[in-house]
């Protein structure tokens, strides 16, 4: 993989408190035409009542037309969930597609949402019988609150955790608006997976085709960062929200999961640097990059780059030719990302107007960004506000466009989609 650092600027002035921002480009090379891992992925469907109707029918709609887009090296398994957990399909190919499309055809909607019954059933699936050269992958549908077993984020993703850490990865899925967001974004972040809102019934099969072709494309796995400071740092702060671990203030430790052929994973991290004499370039630290690639034979790779700026006596009348208009726009934009997430809270609390305030400048920093999309989704949602309008779809929408920013991927399907 290519790795690079951007800075938002590359000088700075001597006895001044500066923070410095860095933006890490980790880019796959594309896998066209190289054969890809095998996949053994279990899909963990949600069958409670509430499910009932048209969207239990579009999920299973939606996982049907997974079975058929498997190539021949992937397996997949379905179980079902709803105060009670059954595998509907055992892990293998389905080669014979009609009897596969019977059985999910089969299910049906029951009572409560046991989430972490059906998780925990998918994870002894992929250990007992899920191949270790292959991407395993759990993809859990809800569209309801965990109310069975383990039905908080503190509990249950210490075991999505110990299951990542032994190659079991898992993504969620929030359908319609009445799921727990924060929940499923933890459970995801915890599984160093994906999370995602869709929206209704229409957007099923794009969101799992999305996960499912995602998956059929990752070049490379445990993608991970450490940032680390020297002393003329104060403090060190990641802007992106990907799961990080603080060793100390000057040392984090940040999980990425897994790179698709192709794609660039983009990380921002500042560092707030101490005011200083030192007339010279600065060392202000080291930016260390590991994964796994899992195109042919899985290696390990890691990479160290260095982390510095010149320090001047003053900025006055000097042009920082070495910044990049990328990190400058990328910490913009982390800021309204900022002000968004900050205004959402505020508008599920019913501070309407403080609400409305912070979209407002959210809305300005995407303006100049020239991000007509996200300024015009603001727009609207304060004029809501301001005539005290706050629905549960427009919360999840907010809250899933500010999670696909700040992990670098698209995670709302909604019907203008």
């Amino acid at each position: 993989m290519k790795t690079q650092l951007k800075y938002a600027k590359t000088m700075i002035a001597r006895q001044t408190d500066e923070a410095v921002d860095v933006l890490l480009e980790v880019t796959a090379p594309e896998i066209a035409g190289v054969e890809r891992p095998a996949l053994d992925v279990v899909a963990v469907i949600d069958r409670s009542g509430s499910m009932a109707g048209a969207p239990l029918a579009a999920v299973k709609d939606a996982v049907k037309q997974l079975i058929r887009f498997a190539g021949q090296n992937d397996r997949i398994s379905v179980v079902v969930f709803d105060d009670e957990v059954e595998t509907v399909l055992e892990l293998k190919h389905h080669d014979d597609v009609e009897a596969a499309i019977k059985a999910i055809s089969r299910v049906r909607s029951g009572g409560s949402t046991n989430l972490s019954g059906g998780w925990l059933k998918a994870m002894q699936i992929l250990v007992e019988h899920g191949r270790p050269d292959a991407i395993r992958r759990i993809i859990v549908l809800t569209d309801g609150h965990a109310n069975v077993g383990l039905t908080s984020s503190e509990e249950f993703a210490p075991h999505v955790s110990t299951a990542r850490a032994g190659g079991i990865t898992t993504s969620c899925i929030g359908f319609a608006d009445g799921y727990d967001e924060n929940f499923l974004a933890a459970v995801a972040d915890a599984g160093s997976g994906n999370d995602y809102w869709c929206a209704g019934s229409d957007q099923a099969a794009r969101v799992f085709t999305q996960e499912f072709e995602g998956l059929a494309s990752v070049a490379s796995q445990n993608l991970e960062v450490t940032v680390s400071g020297t002393d003329a740092v104060r403090k060190i702060k990641v802007r992106h929200d990907f799961p990080t671990v603080d060793v100390d203030d000057r040392t984090k430790r940040v999980t990425m999961g897994d790179v698709y052929g192709g794609e660039t994973r983009r990380l921002l991290v500042t560092f707030k640097v101490k005011p200083t004499d030192v007339l010279a370039p600065l060392d202000l630290g080291r930016i260390a990059v590991s994964w796994v690639s899992v195109v042919g034979e899985a290696v390990m790779h890691s990479v160290e780059l260095p982390v510095a700026v010149t320090v001047l006596p003053t900025l006055d009348g000097i042009d920082d030719d070495g910044a990049s208009r990328e990190a400058i726009d990328m910490a913009e934009r982390m800021r309204a990302e900022r002000h968004r997430r900050l205004g959402r809270e505020m508008a599920d609390a019913g501070r309407f107007d403080d609400a409305a305030a912070m979209f407002t400048v959210a809305a300005d920093s995407f303006n100049r960004l020239g991000l007509k999309d996200e300024v015009a989704l603001l727009v609207a949602d304060v004029d809501s506000l301001r005539s005290s309008n706050w629905t549960l779809a427009q919360s999840k929408k907010q809250f899933s466009r500010s999670r696909g920013t700040a992990k670098g991927r698209r995670f709302d399907h909604d019907d203008e989609a």
